[in-house]
């Protein structure tokens, strides 16, 4: 029997059928892969807020209301569609270390500093401690550290010559807002934190916008005495 061989209209349509499954099945693979990059990056960025939020609810709990100074700042970032202003605070609040044996009342050794650095288009949020080499006195008066405020560039410039040796952590390379606000009437405070991440790209091959998160903290400071 004669053996028939493929015809070029059927090598024609055989290879438009393979192109066209190969080219369906890049495209799910790139989307796929652009969901699965969103997905990473969303994960690690609320990661990292629930690590900011641990840190300062342990650091401001052991704190008093009345030893809290905070310094407003802000940057310009170039965000899609255009120009937003965006809060990069400071703030500084007691540290204890025990109780006066004879009083009872809170021994306050040195002060915790968080500050936001002013990088752009995203900065870093920085902690560390400051005591008797920055010149804090223990004691058990429920006050600000006054120089703080008064020589801020030194307390805001990373890495501070103020900080204590190996207290100094970064928690975040991805902010985008610190905002430090005190709620008076009820002695609290109120702290946004933003973080973006890095961009993606879309299926179609294009920069997709920045992923970001956001979330509101309201902490009390437990060693506030007297409480309104």
């Amino acid at each position: 029997m004669k053996r028939r061989g493929f015809s070029v209209l059927e090598l024609m349509i055989s290879m438009s059928l393979m192109l066209l499954v190969s080219g369906t099945l890049f495209f799910l693979f790139r989307m796929c892969s652009s969901n699965f990059q969103v997905g990473m990056t969303r994960q690690s960025l609320q990661s990292q807020l629930r690590r900011i939020s641990a840190r300062l609810n342990l650091d401001i709990r052991q704190s008093s209301f009345y030893t809290i100074s905070e310094a407003p700042a802000s940057v310009n970032v170039d965000m899609e569609p255009g120009i937003v202003p965006a809060r990069r605070d400071a703030v500084c609040f007691g540290y204890p270390n025990g109780f006066d044996p004879v009083t009872g009342l809170t021994i306050w050794e040195k002060y915790t500093v968080y500050t936001a650095t002013l990088e752009l288009p995203r900065g870093r949020l920085v902690t560390y401690r400051v005591g008797a080499s920055a010149g804090v006195v223990p004691g058990t008066t429920q006050q600000p550290w006054g120089n703080f405020l008064i020589n801020l560039v030194s307390y805001t410039t990373v890495p501070s010559l103020k900080a204590e040796t190996n207290t100094l952590k970064t928690l975040t390379r991805d902010l985008h807002q610190f905002q430090v606000d005190r709620d008076l009437s009820n002695q609290m405070v109120v702290i946004r934190v933003a973080v973006r991440g890095d961009r993606g790209r879309t299926a179609e091959g294009r920069r997709s916008t920045a992923e970001s998160a956001e979330m509101v903290f309201r902490y009390r400071a437990e060693n506030t005495w007297p409480r309104m």
